[in-house]
This record gives structure tokens, sequence and C-alpha cells, in this order.
């Protein structure tokens, strides 16, 4: 009966939390850099976004793409035993019985067993471009076996018991590493491992105009915290907006035959915003200069640069850039 109780105040809170005002998340300077709302999950996934004859229309013009145009078709279906074209004509006989929510996941689905990331579909969301949850999990290993833990905090999130460093062990009564093995169907990796990797990278993110509304409106999550106790805690997904941050240059708004990964560029952007919201103030005057760079003598004379973001739109820009990384690599000698 205590635990009864418990989930029922919980979904209260949860409940309460989707009925609050959008809110605008500022860097520390006051830019405003994002903004939040609530999802209303149910809501949106009852509502019409694709008429039927939007659907016929899709699944037809996906499936004159994939058979006419995408010269990988035969290789795929030899290799994977699937036929998109066939898997797309069998979902257009049931579309007018299918929520917005189940044929977007539907589409999605089969595309993704093409396994290829060029072969992608965006769809309309008109509710926000993300879902996402207030923290990030990664995997590492421990005495050779592989553990999902917590590595990032949102800035501004209230936690419970939640911390940076919890190993996380179920999501909503699923073991964490099975969950993401079962999502991994949804995206389109060209192996198991790289679907893995997807899942687990979107775990805590999902694009809506690629998956659209997540099926769940909260997560129950239960970690072992780093005092050695076990502990739960409900997080509801919140709507998350990026759209006033500005495009890089070399992307800006034309997706037509940009060859990067939209999906990962949203994701670092959003990861971002939530734990670093102050990398979008500028720099003080009094920090133009950088420090010199270098390692200590204890460590040798070796170092690694790890360049996150890499955007160039034309060749000069690109050499220009590497020379930039190339004169501080020397400067760390």
């Amino acid at each position: 009966m205590a635990d009864t109780h418990r989930i029922s105040v919980e979904a209260n809170d949860c409940k309460a939390a989707e009925q609050k005002a959008e809110e605008i998340i500022r860097s520390p300077a006051g830019l405003e850099i994002a903004k939040t709302f609530a999802l209303g999950v149910a809501t949106v996934d009852a509502a019409m976004i694709y008429s039927i004859e939007d659907r016929q229309r899709v699944l037809a013009q996906v499936s004159f793409a994939l058979d006419n145009f995408y010269v990988h078709l035969p290789r795929k279906k030899s290799i994977y035993g699937f036929d998109p074209v066939r898997a797309s004509a069998l979902l257009r006989l049931r579309v007018e019985a299918l929520t917005d929510g189940e044929f977007h996941e539907s589409l999605v689905e089969i595309l993704a067993r093409v396994r290829d990331r060029h072969v992608m579909f965006f769809g309309r969301s008109p509710y926000g471009f993300s879902a996402v949850l207030p923290f990030t999990i990664e995997t590492c290993w421990d005495n050779g076996k592989e553990i999902h833990v917590v590595t990032k905090l949102e800035a501004n999130a209230n936690f419970k018991s939640l911390a940076a460093g919890a190993r996380v062990s179920h999501w909503n009564g699923i073991p964490i590493d099975r969950y993401v093995r079962l999502t991994a169907n949804l995206f389109d990796g060209g192996n198991e491992a790289a679907s893995i990797a997807r899942s687990l990278a979107f775990l805590t993110h999902r694009p809506l105009t690629q998956f659209g509304p997540p099926l769940e409106e909260w997560v129950d999550l239960r970690f072992l915290g780093k005092d050695g106790a076990i502990a739960e805690e409900r997080f509801t997904w919140t709507g998350f907006d990026t759209a006033s941050i500005p495009s890089a240059p070399a992307l800006g708004r034309n997706l037509t035959g940009f060859g990067g990964d939209v999906l990962l560029m949203d994701l670092q952007k959003s990861r971002r915003v939530r734990s670093a919201p102050q990398t979008f103030d500028a720099i003080p005057p009094t920090q133009l200069a950088p420090p010199e760079l270098g390692v200590p003598v204890i460590q040798g004379r070796g170092g690694k640069w790890r360049v996150r973001l890499w955007y160039a739109n034309h060749p000069r820009r690109h050499l220009r850039l590497s020379a930039i990384l190339v004169i501080r690599r020397q400067r760390c000698r």
C-alpha cells in the first residue's frame, strides 16, 4: 500500500510538472540559449499531424526513392534479409488505423533496418525539437564488466539523490543494458555495435523529428549511489528547443547535400546548453590571451588534442583551421 501511495504521489508530481509554463534557459551572462516546456506526451500523441493523404504520399515517395535511386538496395536486402520497399507497401495498408506516433515510429523503424546512415526520415514536429531528461548516461568498464554511469547533470535541475557517478541498473524496471539493446532497433547503425552506441547516446535525448514523442511519460531510474546505497528516482520528459542558438556557419538552414550527422550535432548542442551554459558567454577581456599550453614534465612530451566540433564549408577554411591546430600543437612541445 505504501509503494502504491508513493507511485500515486510521484505520478501527481509528474502531472504538475507538465503544467509548468514555458521556461527560458539563459547563460550566466543572460544570453537566451534555449527553452523548455511541458511535453504533454499523451496530448501530443493523440494530435493529428499527418493526414491520411500525407501518410500515403510519404510512403509512396519513400518506396519510389528506395526502389529507383538507392543503388545499395539489392545488397542491403541480401545482407539483412529485409525489403524496405515491401515493408512500406504493407504499412500503407494500415495507415488509417495508426496514430501519428505509431505511423512515425513504424516508418522510422523500416528505414532504420536498411542500416544506412544516409537513409533517414525527418518528420513533422510542431511541439518542439527534442524531448530530454536532465542527465546523461554513458558506459565504462569496471573490473572487466561494462557499467552504465550518470556522467552529466543539467545545470539548473533539482535532484533528490541522483548525482554524477551513480551506477544505473534499471530503466523503468528493465535492466539498463537490455533496454539499450531494445531501443537500438530504432537506430540506423551499420552493425549491432553501432546501433547500440547510437541508442545509448540518445537515451536521454530524443530528437522528435526523427523518433516522435517518447513512449513513456516519465522514467523510473534505479541506481547505485556513490555512497553505496540503492535509490530510485522518477523523471519526466521535457520539451527542449535550442532554435535561439544560431546554426553553425557551415550548415545554416540548408540540409540538402549535408554529409554531417545532424542528429549528433543537435545532441552535442543540447548537452552544451544543459551542462555547460557558461560556454556561450564571451570570454572576459582579461582572458583573451590564451595561456601557454603544455604538459607536466612528469607526463613526458605527449599530449592529445580533442576536437569536439568541426565545421568548414570551404576547403580554404578547412586548411586555415587545420593550420591553427598544428600551430597550437607545436606550442605544446
